[in-house]
């Protein structure tokens, strides 16, 4: 993908969802088959304005191998001018709630390095890093650095305020 692409391939024909108004809904999506394959059913929450989709925060499989089956690598993404709205958090309490309630142990966050704004914003919703691997990433012309962010979220949903999950 190209530097510059990235509204465009998020509002792609095939990322879809149901929403209402501000609101968001959680909906199965064709592009994540691959990805949940064997495991419990994992959501794909998604934001919309109108008929503009904000951005996505999603779940997947982290190992194929059965040992891992309690263990989720999550993603979200969202349109540069609805960074700093809320948006962003609410749908990944939402993830994480509903990830939770699907007796899911852990919650793995893979963040290209450098990017501090996405380091804050995951330790705020209470993921610490485990690790960094370097060079193992081909973006915009250039290997990248990676960062492995994780939440243990029995931990997790017990110290968030109940008024605080959807």
């Amino acid at each position: 993908m190209a530097k510059g692409t990235y509204g465009a391939w998020l509002s792609r024909p095939s990322i879809k969802g149901v929403a209402l108004q501000g609101h968001f809904w959680a909906k199965r999506n064709p592009i994540s088959a691959n990805w949940t394959a064997g495991v419990p059913t994992l959501p794909w929450l998604v934001w919309v304005d109108g008929s503009q989709l904000q951005g996505f925060c999603c779940a997947g499989k982290w190992k194929g191998r059965g040992a891992y089956r309690y263990s989720v690598e999550s993603t979200i993404y969202l349109r540069r001018e609805s960074i700093g709205r809320g948006i962003g958090t609410q749908l990944y309490r939402a993830l994480l709630d509903d990830l939770h309630q699907k007796a899911l142990h852990v919650v793995i966050a893979g963040i290209a390095l450098p990017n501090q704004a996405s380091v804050a914003f995951h330790e705020k919703l209470g993921f610490h890093k485990v690790a960094r691997f370097e060079q193992v990433g081909w973006k915009f012309n250039q290997w990248i650095d990676v960062g492995y962010w994780q939440l243990i979220l029995d931990q997790a949903m017990e110290q968030m305020p109940a008024r605080e999950r959807v």
